[in-house]
């Protein structure tokens, strides 16, 4: 440990020394403040972190061990300050709800949803053993069509099974396109509902403050990009095809020096075929209208539904 060094007290903000393991002043542990001081610590009783193995703006990944039934297991935990922050609060409880309440093999299960004795909000969910498909893209190589179908495939059934139950995840990425080797082959997990509406009463439940855009730009659906309100389960089938282009082009759909370029172009640019953006390529015509018709500006003119976009990519596939 340095000399000196201090670690600042999420829930007073005062500083302390790092060796320090209680806040003296709140009495509450201090191994959240840092996401290394948590590592070796047990949770709700039974949960032993070994690990971090991923760490974003609001919270921490570790690998963990279930001690009652010594299974490995994941838990993400929000940051003791965000768990302080209801909008934050809910929307981190909204990805566990919306995973959980699914049940699909092509999405990451949820063992669990609770909070430490400090207030720190956990998700304990399976342990996905691989790489997401940003890993892969970021070298700007481009993948075959079987591989991008199989990916899509799966995408799809994922997606349209989190539509039948009313929920959109409004935030699909590269990122959030797990890939894990199995023997049977490369199985997709999508992770991360967290900014997911889901429809109840029919109506859309928002998690969002008017005004402000979720999503990752360069998926993001037009329709999204202009802050409109009621959104349909179609800014998903918008965000794959976006993917679905960058994974056979090897290249984004649209670029741009900003954030607000990059929507903008969403909103108003056409969007180049794959095959003009990579002259070598050579798809199957069915496979380029698909991607065509998913990125349409118009919501009503794409794919109806996950399962037309199952159809056509799954005969160029490795799946049944």
């Amino acid at each position: 440990m340095e000399k000196g060094k201090t670690i600042s007290c999420p829930f007073c903000g005062k500083l302390h020394d790092y060796s320090l393991q209680v806040c003296p002043l709140t009495g509450l542990n201090l191994r959240f403040a840092d996401p290394q001081k948590a590592i070796g610590s047990v949770i709700g009783g039974k949960y032993r972190l070994e690990k971090m193995i991923g760490k974003g703006g609001m919270g921490t990944v570790y690998e963990a061990t279930n001690l009652q039934i010594e299974k490995k297991v994941a838990i993400k935990t929000l940051l003791p300050e965000s768990s302080k922050i209801d909008q934050i609060a809910e929307r981190f409880k909204r990805e566990a709800r919306s995973a959980a309440s699914i049940g699909h093999e092509n999405i990451v299960d949820i063992y669990d949803l609770d909070k430490t004795e400090e207030g720190v909000i956990y998700i304990v969910m399976e342990l996905l053993k691989g790489y997401d498909l940003a890993e892969i893209l970021k070298s700007g190589k481009s993948l075959s069509l079987e591989r991008t179908a199989s990916i899509g495939v799966q995408t799809a059934r994922a997606l349209g099974a989190a539509h039948e139950r009313g929920i959109i995840h409004r935030d699909l990425k590269p990122e959030n396109i797990y890939l894990c080797q199995r023997k049977s082959g490369e199985i997709v997990k999508i992770v991360d509902f967290g900014i997911a509406m889901i429809k109840e009463h029919g109506s859309l439940s928002r998690l969002t403050t008017d005004g402000i855009l979720l999503g990752t730009p360069y998926y993001m659906s037009p329709e999204q990009a202009r802050g409109v309100k009621e959104l349909d389960h179609r800014v998903d089938i918008y965000a794959l095809g976006a993917v679905l282009f960058e994974c056979l082009t090897g290249s984004v759909l649209f670029s741009g020096e900003t954030y607000l370029e990059v929507i903008s172009k969403h909103q108003i640019e056409p969007p180049q075929r794959p095959s003009e953006r990579k002259k070598e390529l050579v798809l199957p015509e069915s496979v380029e209208n698909l991607i065509m018709k998913m990125l349409e500006k118009d919501p009503s003119k794409r794919p109806s539904s996950m399962e037309e976009v199952e159809k056509i990519l799954l005969p160029y596939s490795r799946l049944e």
